[in-house]
């Protein structure tokens, strides 16, 4: 008997995307960012960089539309590699699927999530009149309900029209 499971594998929506969502992110704007140089943003690419105390172990965890791998850099005697994953694991990896010419990632929008605008700097929901505000995707009711003090009355209700209008036609139309 082998110890690979090679049946099907589900896994539910919302907590997927929300994660694929926020690996993006990784990319688009964080410690990922460098992926720039070797792959089109186009691409989507989901993934999270990693270095361990000390700088031991630096590692690349990622995946496409169509792959997925993981690169890890180190000594195998845990002596300190001084690399961090974006510097050395990244790199690696991003040249590796540049070789594969992959797939764009696109993993449709599930129900059961809303996108919000938060503010950066609060964590807190925003409007369009907070600078920087930005769409983060949150599992229903589960987005901050405190407002960020850079929003104001007229954007707060022109929020609530858009909620309004929004559940109008949900209704209207079924979703």
């Amino acid at each position: 008997m082998s110890g690979i499971w090679t049946g099907p594998v589900t896994f539910a929506p919302e907590p997927m995307y929300l994660l694929s969502a926020a690996m993006q992110d990784v990319v688009r704007e964080g410690t990922g960012q460098g992926m720039k140089n070797w792959l089109s943003p186009e691409l989507n690419v989901a993934g999270k960089t990693g270095t361990t105390d000390e700088q031991r172990d630096a590692w690349f965890a990622g995946f496409t539309g169509d792959h997925v791998a993981v690169v890890w850099v180190g000594y195998d005697d845990n002596r300190a590699a001084k690399l961090s994953g974006a510097a050395s694991a990244l790199p690696v990896w991003a040249e590796l699927m540049a070789a594969l010419n992959p797939e764009p990632l696109a993993i449709p929008k599930p129900d059961g999530i809303d996108n919000i605008l938060i503010d950066p700097a609060t964590g807190l929901r925003a409007d369009m009149t907070c600078s920087g505000a930005r769409e983060v995707p949150f599992a229903q009711g589960s987005a901050p309900v405190e407002r960020a003090p850079c929003s104001s009355e007229v954007g707060v209700a022109v929020e609530e029209v858009k909620q309004k209008a929004k559940g109008f036609f949900e209704r209207l139309f079924g979703r």
